[in-house]
């Protein structure tokens, strides 16, 4: 299959398609998702626009959970678009369920979505990483330099590259819904400095600093020449210059 990455203002609901199901264990059905686009079927692989993080990530046996919030939807126009795309790709999903030949498999099933709310955001999209090696899953900064899996943490914002693969349906807790995984990551890391970066102030100590300063030097070059120290300072309180320096 051909790899795509998909803008999340591009994404047209009608070209979703649903394929053939597959059949995991006695359990557990999956119908794999397609993106019809200029007569070829992609994965749909969805770059979204920039989200936060508000938790940590939760570790299960074999994936993991990682939450996005659209907590800055009140000033990002972005957001909120793409918001709106993911309840649109819901409604789309229900619609081609209870069209043809796909009823039968749901009927009597539950839709989970993967749009929650919880504690004080009202709007979380949860998805899943499969495997953290970076063989596999890679994180970048905003410099595009990889970084490490560890990383990844609350409190920040990231872009993500985000694959709709499946709807699923538990035949035993009589329920179905959409597989989210993310891909790959772009994270927003707080500005670090390394080694000492302090400015050195040598006033204390250094009165060659003050000497080659671009007002004081002259004054100093003229006590040098002989001229006496008053009125040098006298010179300094005429032109508006601290006496004191001398």
């Amino acid at each position: 299959m051909i790899t795509k990455i998909f803008n999340f203002g591009e994404i047209d609901v009608n070209n979703i398609i649903i394929q053939k199901p597959i059949k995991y264990g006695n359990h557990i059905i999956k119908f794999p998702i397609k993106y019809k686009y200029k007569l070829k079927k992609y994965n749909l692989l969805i770059q979204s626009p920039k989200m936060y993080l508000p938790f940590q990530l939760m570790n299960f046996n074999n994936y993991y959970i990682i939450d996005y919030s659209f907590c800055n939807i009140d000033f990002d126009t972005k957001q909120n678009l793409f918001l709106i795309l993911l309840n649109e790709i819901n409604i789309k999903i229900r619609k081609l369920i209870k069209s043809g030949d796909l009823s039968i498999y749901f009927k009597h099933n539950k839709m989970i979505s993967r749009l929650k709310s919880k504690f004080m955001y009202p709007n979380i999209l949860r998805t899943k990483i499969y495997n953290k090696n970076p063989n596999y899953f890679e994180i970048y900064n905003q410099n595009k330099e990889l970084i490490s899996f560890d990383e990844i943490r609350n409190s920040l914002y990231c872009k993500s590259i985000l694959f709709l693969s499946d709807i699923w349906i538990s035949l035993k807790k009589k329920s179905y819904g959409l597989t989210w995984n993310t891909l790959q990551m772009k994270i927003e890391l707080p500005l670090y400095l390394r080694g000492y970066s302090f400015l050195e102030d040598h006033s204390d100590d250094n009165n060659d600093s003050i000497e080659n300063h671009i007002v004081y030097k002259k004054y100093f070059k003229m006590i040098k020449m002989g001229i006496p120290l008053n009125a040098v300072k006298h010179k300094m309180k005429m032109n508006g210059d601290d006496p004191n320096i001398i």
